[in-house]
């Protein structure tokens, strides 16, 4: 800080001026990042004493949809779903059939994925590419369905 100072007081004022704004410049996406809020999560419902919740956010510029689960069981289990998705054209669009069904297995406690740079378990992130590859899909809403949850 005090080279910072030192060398700001031997700049022209204006020269100063020009310089604080490309430092702002620089520095502002560095601090929005670091000052990134956590996923406002919606819960969904409950099936068999776990937790499902979701929560629509902004990776790369384009909507994403997290994914949240509580297992409140005392034991791992495994939990199957289909996504509906309602875009910015607001059509509902399941994805449907064997290959559509995502799931997981969860051990007790809380499963979730909060960053878009550090995605370990990718089940819990819903991407606008699997609604179409024909157009650019903004999601909007998104459900689970067809839930089933097996020990």
């Amino acid at each position: 800080m005090k080279i910072l100072y030192t060398l700001l007081s031997d700049i022209a004022t204006d020269n100063k001026k020009n310089l604080l704004i490309i430092l702002g410049l620089f520095l502002s996406p560095i601090i929005l990042q670091a000052a990134k809020l956590p996923p406002k999560w919606i819960f969904d419902t409950t099936i068999n004493k776990v937790d499902f919740y979701h929560s629509i956010v902004e990776c790369g510029g384009k909507k994403v949809v997290f994914l949240k689960f509580n297992n409140h069981n005392s034991t791992a289990v495994k939990v199957t779903w289909n996504e509906v998705f309602t875009t910015q054209f607001q059509n509902k669009k399941k994805l449907e059939g064997p290959f559509r069904e995502k799931q997981v297995t969860l051990s007790a406690g809380e499963t979730s994925v909060t960053d878009c740079d550090n995605i370990r378990r990718h089940e819990l992130l819903a991407r606008p590419n699997q609604l179409t590859p024909v157009y650019d899909a903004a999601i909007v809403k998104f459900s689970f369905t067809d839930i089933k949850v097996t020990k």
